[in-house]
């Protein structure tokens, strides 16, 4: 059988979320199917995806350049249509899909974004990863926003809500990584399933960061890596010397990661630096917008960027600190975290998706105070903290772990042509 795979970004290499989560896609999808691969691209030098996945059969990138997106991003002025709608939609494609789509047994829509190709040219066996809520995300950003981006992110939200429920009504089977973002719109005609991003723990793939995961590989392994009933030992040091570093893993041009470090570089550390001197937030991650590279001047705050492997920050940290107030979606910096055997706090932004892990995971209302109280609780007596980094790569594995993936992935395809056969 034969299967075309739909990307507004290339795959590889898997660094950050969005990649992570595509590039599991697309190594799931090609167990079952012979598949081509057609995506959007800025980089025109970008290597081959055959490097990454020998088993691709044709690749097609449609490059464009810097100008003619801007030029699309405006249509939004006038069309009508989200920004992203209007950002990804590329003529060449849309008029290439409308030749060859009846060649397909399926479509496969690796983003939100790309739906509207497959519902444009008339597919009828269709599988999308809408993967988050975007019309969520928008209005939780918008909340976090002030002003005229406060008023654009509000607009766009509304837009991007048409959008989502427009595909949701007419494409056949859709999948979110959580409930939180399947159930935010309510009824669809699709059948909606839940489709975690897998974890194996002895084949650590890229960081969120962008650096190499914390046992050096590169992430070449991907689904088909060790097998994954084995856990990584705990190895997330502070607990165990009682040091007072707070470590934020993320790619740090993401605006959900910048409100983040934010937050809590400029609200919560001067309280805890009044009990504690010594306290230390480390932020690593790649492409730190000029925001956060500032953040590194505020006493007691350190900025990274790249880093060649996340390791040595998992072993000293005290805790990793994921204080998200807006985004959706499951947080993959908190997976790796965890299946380090790190200490996590979150808020319940970043709680979304992994409820199941609540056992492991501490949330703390996004307040400063409260934030405060949390950590310096920590420093005091880190004993329960110690018990729950103990057994939490064991828990991720139990609950992420890429053979739970794989089965709950066949499913959503199997509902590719069966519109409304299984809607939860």
């Amino acid at each position: 059988m034969k299967a075309l795979f739909l990307s507004h970004i290339l795959p590889f290499p898997e660094i950050g979320g969005d990649r992570l989560r595509i590039g599991q896609s697309l190594r799931l999808l090609s167990e079952l199917y012979d598949v081509d691969v057609y995506s959007l691209t800025n980089d025109p030098s970008a290597a081959p995806m055959k490097e990454f996945l020998p088993s691709i059969r044709e690749e097609r990138r449609y490059f464009a350049p810097k100008l003619c997106r801007i030029a699309r991003a405006l249509k939004s002025l006038i069309n009508g249509k989200t920004l992203e709608e209007n950002l990804y939609m590329d003529t060449r494609l849309m008029v290439d899909l409308k030749r060859i789509v009846g060649e397909y047994d399926l479509i496969y829509c690796a983003s939100a974004v790309m739906a509207q190709y497959a519902m444009e040219a008339g597919a009828r066996n269709v599988a999308l990863d809408m993967t988050d809520s975007l019309s969520m995300n928008f209005r939780n950003a918008a909340r976090n926003a002030k002003g005229l981006k406060r008023l654009l992110l509000k607009e766009n939200a509304r837009r991007m809500e048409k959008y989502e429920r427009d595909c949701r009504n007419r494409i056949p089977s859709i999948a979110y990584i959580s409930r939180i973002d399947r159930d935010y719109l309510g009824e669809a005609k699709a059948s909606l399933s839940i489709v975690h991003n897998g974890v194996n723990r002895t084949d650590m793939r890229d960081g969120a960061d962008g650096s190499k995961g914390a046992d050096g590989t590169d992430g070449a392994k991907g689904a088909e890596g060790a097998d994954a009933r084995a856990v990584r030992p705990y190895i997330c040091g502070g607990l165990r010397d009682r040091g007072r570093e707070l470590v934020f893993v993320g790619k740090m041009d993401y605006e959900p990661n910048v409100t983040a470090v934010r937050f809590f570089a400029r609200d919560v550390m001067p309280r805890l630096r009044e009990r504690y001197p010594d306290v230390k937030f480390t932020i690593v991650g790649i492409r730190p917008k000029a925001e956060v590279i500032e953040l590194g001047r505020l006493p007691g705050v350190e900025v990274t960027g790249f880093v060649e492997s996340l390791a040595p920050y998992f072993e000293r940290a005290t805790a990793v600190v994921a204080p998200m107030l807006s985004g959706s979606g499951v947080q993959n910096k908190i997976l790796e975290a965890l299946g380090h055997g790190c200490y996590v706090l979150t808020t319940p932004i970043g709680f979304e998706g992994i409820e199941s892990l609540g056992d492991v995971v501490d949330v703390i209302d996004p307040d400063a105070e409260a934030w405060v109280d949390a950590i310096s609780g920590l420093f005091e007596n880190p004993a329960e903290a110690q018990k729950k980094a103990g057994k939490a790569a064991a828990r991720v594995e139990e609950e992420f772990g890429i053979a739970n993936v794989r089965a709950q992935f066949r499913r959503f395809l199997s509902f590719a042509s069966e519109p409304g056969k299984a809607r939860r």
